[in-house]
């Protein structure tokens, strides 16, 4: 299974229906374990078929899914023409803010804060 909260919702349904067995004699708190772990089936059921259901379901001819691949062709085309390293003709001190040239192995003006 793909998803941990169907198996969470699964394990706390056998505790409520263990529970709901072992206070039989007991009607009323027997009744409750029984309503909480006859929830929790419900909900771990929900939680496991009701995506899947909603994925078959989706139209092949949406125009939102259209969309989704133009936005990532278009942002692979970005990520293309963006180069790896970016090349700057001059460098700016972190110490005294001063502009230099990327020649020059420190700031000229305070030495690089040294």
């Amino acid at each position: 299974m793909k998803n941990p909260r169907v198996i969470q919702l699964a394990a706390i349904s056998v505790v409520f229906a263990i529970l709901w067995i072992a206070t039989w004699s007991i009607p009323f708190v027997s009744e409750s374990f029984a309503a909480f772990a006859f929830v929790f089936v419900l909900a771990t059921l929900w939680t496991a078929f009701v995506p899947g259901v909603k994925r078959l379901r989706r139209d092949p001819y949406d125009l939102g899914r259209l969309q989704e691949v133009h936005e990532r062709e278009e942002l692979s085309k970005l990520n293309e023409e963006v180069p790896d390293t970016l090349e700057f003709d001059s460098v700016v001190c972190r110490c005294c803010m001063s502009v230099y040239s990327n020649q020059l192995p420190t700031c000229p003006r305070c030495g690089g804060c040294g």
